[in-house]
């Protein structure tokens, strides 16, 4: 099966509808009457069949492996950059390893993006989000710096906010001689990386540290045991179902209480004011789709300024997923150039 969607995932995106549609059935539809993306339909079909996916099986180590080649099967193709180089950032308990994108551009002083991995905290790294950040970069116009912060269950929470915080302060205090501007740093990550991102903006200004020009939550799970009806309507047949989250939980919190800290659970922190500008993206068919919506409405409510868009055909995890379907990769550089737009402002 993984011989079949190497050779064939970006033919299948070129398939005509008609073909694909006969061949797989139609796709299925939302709570909210929306068809899911047929390129994502025909993905997740020939994953069942080969019952790829399906990681909460497996041991840690075993699903890290398993996830980034998987991963390469579906992602986007690799972005031309000026520069993409390899190092290291002091954190709290030795040092974190890291990488920067650098775009093509003649411009000085870019914005700096802070990006953390998604992967439940346990799985993903570098080279799992590798062609996401650098295709940010050079669509954005700005310098990424992507950080592998520490994993469950070898290192539970909070070593993994103890590590973004520490990436932050770095962040602000190198983003100018990285070629950046210390004004228009972001911070960014995608579900786990979300979740960081979110509890790290309540953590810096309970602290009296200055917020990111802006938060960038992709998918973010935002209260560890959410009762929205999103989390059981899609916590089946998709790449995050309700076991795996199970399965991230029970490596990443070292006891039940940890699941209602708000650098958990920020949805459950007692104040939102204060915190920096936040662009949300979610997906229609995901089961942390309701949770992200209920995040992004809580910030407004406290007057954070908020841009918030549900990409609804689409599944969680799309950003690492651009090579699978036109509509993933669309979302991707939508994001990008909306992305573009929100650091212009900052």
């Amino acid at each position: 099966m993984k011989r079949l969607l190497r050779g064939g995932v970006r033919g299948l995106a070129a398939a005509p509808e008609r073909l694909l549609r006969a061949s797989f059935g139609a796709p299925p539809r939302s709570d909210r009457g929306i068809e899911q993306d047929l390129h994502t339909h025909v993905l997740l079909s020939l994953m069942r069949l080969g019952r790829l996916g399906e990681l909460h099986h497996l041991s840690p180590a075993k699903a890290r492996r398993h996830y980034q080649s998987d991963g390469a099967l579906v992602d986007l193709p690799p972005t031309s950059l000026a520069e993409r180089r390899d190092f290291t950032i002091p954190g709290p308990a030795g040092s974190l390893p890291a990488r920067l994108y650098r775009p093509h551009t003649e411009a000085a002083s870019l914005p700096v993006l802070l990006w953390f991995h998604g992967g439940g905290f346990v799985i993903g790294g570098l080279d799992t989000h590798a062609n996401a950040c650098a295709c940010l970069a050079s669509r954005v116009g700005c310098i990424v710096v992507a950080v592998d912060y520490r994993k469950s269950p070898e290192h539970k929470f909070p070593c993994s906010s103890d590590d973004a915080l520490a990436s932050v302060r770095w962040a602000y205090a190198h983003a100018t001689e990285l070629g950046g501007d210390p004004d228009r740093v972001a911070i960014g990550g995608d579900s786990a990386g979300a979740n960081l991102c979110a509890g790290l903006c309540h953590r810096l200004r309970d602290a009296d540290l200055p917020q990111p020009a802006l938060q960038v939550l992709m998918y973010p799970m935002t209260q560890c045991d959410a009762p929205f009806p999103s989390r059981t309507q899609f916590g089946e047949g998709a790449l995050l179902t309700t076991k795996m989250i199970d399965w991230f939980h029970g490596h990443y919190l070292g006891n039940p209480e940890d699941a209602t800290s708000p650098l958990v659970s920020p949805l459950l922190s007692a104040r939102f004011d204060a915190l920096a500008p936040a662009l949300i993206r979610t997906a229609g068919f995901d089961p942390l789709r309701d949770e992200g919506a209920a995040y992004a409405d809580t910030l407004r409510a406290a007057g954070i300024p908020v841009d918030y868009r549900c990409h609804e055909r689409l599944i969680h995890g799309f950003l690492t997923m651009g090579g699978a379907s036109p509509a993933n990769k669309e979302a991707i550089f939508e994001l990008g150039d909306d992305l573009a737009v929100a650091l212009r402002r900052s």
